[in-house]
């Protein structure tokens, strides 16, 4: 279908056609713009809820963070320490989770240099 017989011109064309009201066109304006608002609205609500729900977590994830620190430290990076270290630090203000990001890039470049890859040219 191209553009210009699109849903927002199809209302006007059966408007010209005598199959709609301007009452009736200016209702499907408005209830356009209510589900735009609702959209919105809806979108706010959902990140409101991520951010109460980190607050709640945040006992829980510094306490897993501390685990995990003393895993790394006792055994090592280990591939399974990965995907839920990075889950946890993106949460973190960033000086206190340097320390664990580097650890975490460090791994990361080991792995890809025992997988192949070549370092770019600095």
């Amino acid at each position: 279908m191209a553009r210009s017989e699109g849903s927002r011109h199809r209302s006007h064309r059966y408007a010209l056609e005598g199959r709609w009201t301007q009452e009736q066109l200016a209702l499907v304006s408005v209830l356009i713009k209510e589900k735009k608002l609702l959209r919105q609205a809806v979108r706010r609500c959902e990140e409101a809820e991520t951010r109460i729900e980190k607050i709640r977590n945040e006992p829980f994830a510094r306490k897993r963070l501390g685990e995990l620190t003393r895993e790394i430290e006792r055994e090592g990076m280990q591939p399974r320490h990965v995907r839920e270290l990075r889950e946890i630090l993106e949460d973190f203000p960033e000086e206190e989770a340097a320390p664990l990001r580097r650890k975490l890039k460090a791994y990361e470049t080991r792995r890809l240099l025992q997988l192949g890859w070549k370092r770019p040219c600095q």
